[in-house]
């Protein structure tokens, strides 16, 4: 048979925690920070996919490539899903594929983009978010 006592231990104090009050803005800020993570997460893991794709010549379908050469340039794409973050240009003959690859991933990591990353977050959350969420948020 077990042996079931009670324990009434009257020297255990219940802990008492110490609220610091909840913050808006401070929990909107965070998920603003997790969200820029996972889109720099998505965007460096297209970047190596496209490094590999150069380095050894791995299968990538033509929509998942950044670098597009036209007759004086290359046109840089990054996107996260289907939709674009960032589109400019550089001179073809400055640079080959994998040291632009290299750079925009030195870039990513290095904060270069956050501006573009954030713009393009505000915009995919005006389309994706009903007027009532909106509100919600803007409360």
């Amino acid at each position: 048979m077990t042996n079931c006592k009670s324990n009434n231990n009257s020297s255990v104090k219940p802990m008492i925690l110490n609220f610091q009050g909840f913050d808006k803005n401070m929990a909107k800020a965070t998920n603003t920070k997790n969200r820029m993570a996972s889109i720099k997460e998505k965007i460096s893991a297209s970047i190596l996919s496209n490094i590999n794709y150069e380095k050894s010549g791995t299968q990538l379908s033509a929509s998942m490539r950044m670098l597009n050469d036209t007759d004086t340039h290359t046109v840089i794409t990054l996107r996260c899903g289907a939709y674009k973050v960032l589109q400019n240009t550089v001179l073809k003959s400055e640079y080959n594929h994998l040291q632009i690859l290299e750079s925009l991933q030195s870039m990513l990591d290095a904060g270069q983009f956050d501006e573009q990353i954030t713009a393009y977050m505000n915009k995919k959350f005006k389309k994706s978010c009903s007027k009532s969420e909106k509100a919600k948020i803007a409360e």
